[in-house]
């Protein structure tokens, strides 16, 4: 049997669509008056997420207390310090401690960036999960103990 009548998926009461009412004058600038009111919102936590990120630092040191490593909102390490029983110890340990340091601080840096973007922008905002999805890419994926999953 053939059916009746207009059942193609272009007819909006076929497809169950809500059919929308034209908007007047008013209600077209109040709109866009709102959207443009979002759009500064949005922009100012944008600028206030930036201006924090410029200015974050973490620092770690690995369990053993010979490495202290700080890095910046990016992961990258911007300073080392070694306490002085380094100098009575192996280069391998020395460097194995360093790299623990770093990665703690990594994973420290991880938390807090995850911490100003959602007091900014939001962490479930779209532009919120392209800054994650970013900063862990920069950051790595790192496991809870600080040092990086594989």
């Amino acid at each position: 049997m053939i059916p009746q009548g207009n059942t193609t998926p272009t007819d909006p009461a076929a497809a169950g669509a809500v059919p929308r009412r034209a908007m007047n004058r008013e209600d077209a600038l109040a709109r866009i008056a709102a959207m443009r009111e979002e759009t500064e919102r949005m922009a100012s936590a944008a600028r206030d997420m930036t201006d924090q990120f410029k200015e974050l630092r973490a620092t770690a040191r690995d369990e053993n207390g010979l490495a202290e490593a700080t890095v910046d909102s990016g992961g990258v390490l911007v300073g080392v310090r070694l306490h002085e029983k380094t100098l009575q110890i192996s280069p391998a340990v020395t460097a194995d401690a360093v790299l623990e340091a770093s990665n703690a601080a990594r994973a420290q840096m991880a938390e807090l960036t995850r911490e100003v973007i959602s007091s900014t922008i939001g962490s479930d905002s779209a532009a919120g999960k392209a800054v994650l999805e970013h900063m862990d890419s920069r950051l790595g994926d790192l496991d809870a103990d600080g040092g990086e999953a594989r």
